[in-house]
């Protein structure tokens, strides 16, 4: 069961597991790090909360066609490995959901969530060139010192006579 919540949750970047909560994913945009002088790549999280939830009926139709049987089977199947589930928060260790993360119950009863992968491993950071903060307006200068648009020779004229006329061809 597994796999197919997996790439339920993938797909669709939320998954609820009843009696238990919700996971959800959200992108964080990329941030500029004034003090680094570089940007931050966006980063992904995996959000959990304990609010009761219900699967929504696109879920089960999901796991019905990817399990093969009915829609009614898959509901029956997926209660009863969401019961299992319910069952595992209650050890020590917590249950382990593959890719996702560690769902485990705290002595005071509340559950807490362990994502398994930081996505901050596969991105890295940009550092801009240089130590030195650029301002704006030097920023524009360096950039109009970058494109000068070329200066092209043509020799046509309509009349038959040859004739070389300088013109800028707009880029725009």
């Amino acid at each position: 069961m597994y796999p197919y919540i997996y790439k339920y949750f993938i797909l669709n970047k939320k998954l609820s597991l009843p009696g238990i909560g919700c996971l959800i994913i959200e992108n964080c945009k990329a941030t500029f790090n004034d003090n680094k002088n570089a940007i931050l790549p966006p980063n992904p999280t995996i959000n959990f909360s304990t609010t009761t939830t219900l699967a929504d009926k696109s879920f089960y139709h999901f796991l019905a066609t990817e399990l093969h049987i009915e829609e009614v089977d898959a509901i029956k199947n997926f209660h009863d490995f969401s019961y299992q589930l319910q069952n595992g928060i209650n050890k020590a260790n917590g249950i382990v959901l593959p890719g996702i993360g560690t769902i485990k119950k705290h002595p005071s009863g509340s559950l807490e969530f362990e994502t398994e992968v930081d996505a901050n491993q596969y991105l890295s950071e940009i550092n801009l060139s240089g130590n030195k903060k650029k301002t704006t307006a030097a920023i524009v200068a360096e950039q109009q010192h970058i494109f000068t648009p070329p200066i092209i020779d043509e020799v046509n004229s309509e009349d038959g006579n040859n004739s070389t006329q300088k013109q800028t061809k707009d880029y725009w």
